[in-house]
């Protein structure tokens, strides 16, 4: 069973509190399962209730954690793909701290929800007006897959890969297509992970999957990753797909798979281009430099800053001449 988490949930969780809100989130999932995904089969002791008068017509609930915390979920997931369909998304943690709080629970109803009392009451009230207008976009909002079996891996700092749903745009990439595709982001904007979804895919079929980066780090990077999203898919035989899919270090792998190559500076391509190219440098009508930054910039994945030319025509702009010193200078 997938859940989802929003990154807006795990932030507001109050410092401290993380391995409790972990156990209360847990608990509730595997009640839940175990009910066969019926609310009102579940025990006693969970306590839910339905956010009233959302504008945006998203079913939101409402778990109890204490007298004023509230963990915010809701199975209304039209909004996602049909993959998800089924699963249970956790939208916000809420907490009130209210000191003059008081009252205890004083029963269950048939729907195995608590009634609490009017302190209680009050808080539930003031959280239905905040969250009056709330509306989830996965576009949006970054959101984080996992499942039952690694829920509690969710907020253990010590795991630095996480998988993350993949809003429209990032999940068109993963599209097939007959040609090549070329990503294209700043960082941060997902291409990795893109990537290595990808190689998932692919590793559907029995197929071999390589996967080229440009430095060791990055290789046991998307390893990371890669196995992360084997371990949130145990739907799937991960040892089968971990033996179609090999990650290299490019240099690496020219160096050592094949050896009667090998990587060149930016003074010998030029040379070579010079002396053996000459035809093709007319017909490109490019700079040397130009072609050596374009090569090298698709197999790093970057264009570093020193690489990029900035023109700026300063006849449109009424510039002081103490200012354009300065910028010449910084030139």
């Amino acid at each position: 069973m997938k859940i989802l988490v929003t990154e807006l949930f795990l932030s507001h969780i109050p410092q401290g509190k993380e391995s409790f809100v972990l156990q209360k989130m847990s608990q509730f999932v595997h009640e839940y399962v175990a009910s066969k995904f019926n609310m009102s089969a579940m025990r006693a002791g969970v306590s839910v209730r339905e956010i009233k008068n959302n504008r945006n017509g998203l079913r939101i609930f409402k778990l109890r954690i204490n007298k004023g915390d509230r963990i915010l979920f809701t199975f209304d997931t039209d909004r996602v793909r049909s993959e998800y369909r089924q699963a249970i998304l956790f939208l916000d943690y809420c907490h009130h701290d209210d000191q003059a709080m008081r009252g205890r629970m004083i029963g269950v109803s048939n729907q195995q929800v608590e009634e609490y009392l009017t302190s209680e009451e009050s808080i539930d009230e003031f959280i239905d007006q905040q969250y009056i207008n709330f509306d989830y976009d996965p576009n949006r909002v970054i959101t984080r897959v996992i499942n039952v079996e690694t829920m509690g891996q969710l907020l253990d700092e010590r795991e630095d890969k996480a998988v993350y749903y993949l809003n429209d745009e990032q999940f068109e990439c993963l599209a097939p297509t007959d040609a090549p595709t070329f990503i294209f982001g700043s960082a941060g904007s997902g291409k990795t992970t893109i990537n290595i979804h990808k190689a998932f895919i692919l590793a559907m079929q029995p197929i071999k999957i390589a996967y080229f980066t440009y430095s060791s780090y990055l290789v046991e990077d998307a390893k990371k990753l890669f196995q992360k999203i084997l371990e949130e898919s145990p739907e799937y035989r991960a040892d089968e797909l971990l033996k179609r899919v090999h990650f290299y270090h490019l240099n690496d792998y020219i160096s050592q798979e094949v050896s009667i190559y090998q990587t060149v500076s930016y003074e010998q391509f030029r040379t070579w281009v010079i002396e053996r190219q000459p035809l093709l440098l007319k017909q490109l009508g490019l700079g040397i430099y130009d072609i050596w930054k374009e090569i090298r910039g698709i197999i790093k994945g970057m264009i570093p800053k020193e690489w990029i030319d900035y023109r700026v025509n300063m006849n449109e702009w009424s510039l002081a001449s103490d200012l354009v010193e300065v910028i010449v200078k910084k030139v």
